[in-house]
Parts: C-alpha cells; sequence; structure tokens
C-alpha cells in the first residue's frame, strides 16, 4: 500500500495460507478425508495489484495527454504566426 506521501508502507501482518479439511466420497461411497490450501487473502492480494496496475496505466495515459496538449498547443503557435506573416493577395 502507498502512503499519501507516496512511500510504500511497511506490511504490519505477514499473509499466508490455511489448510483446511476436506471430505469427499468416492465412487465405492467410502469418505476420504484430505485437505484443500486456501488462501484468505487472495482476493485483497489481487485487488492491491489491480489498483496498482491501474495506478501506472493512468500516469502513463496521463503523461501520453500532456505531451500531446503540448504538441498541439506549439502546433498551434507555428500556426498561427504563418496565418499572421502569411501573404495577402
Amino acid at each position: 500500500y502507498l502512503l499519501p506521501s507516496g512511500e510504500q508502507c511497511q506490511n504490519i501482518c505477514e499473509y499466508s495460507t490455511v489448510s483446511l479439511p476436506y471430505v469427499r466420497q468416492k465412487k465405492d461411497g467410502s469418505l476420504l478425508l484430505t485437505k484443500r490450501t486456501v488462501d484468505l487473502f487472495r482476493a485483497e492480494k489481487e485487488a492491491a495489484q489491480l489498483a496498482q496496475q491501474l495506478r501506472q496505466q493512468t500516469k502513463k495515459l496521463a503523461l501520453q495527454r500532456n505531451k500531446k496538449q503540448q504538441h498541439q498547443v506549439s502546433f498551434d503557435i507555428r500556426a498561427f504566426f504563418r496565418f499572421l506573416f502569411a501573404p495577402n493577395f
């Protein structure tokens, strides 16, 4: 996570996976006790990763938009001066 200052904050906890018991029935009718590994914070981690990707993409698009606007302004100024100093017939 990022702080308002843009710095990355330290993780104050460690996310780990847990193993949950899982019972399934075999074809012969007997029950089989196994375990299933579950990451309880998977959705949270994916959301944080997606948010970071979107922030990076937004910055990239903003830079491209800014560069395009700067180019348009310089083009408009050149066009204005060409019009201003064009010979009138």
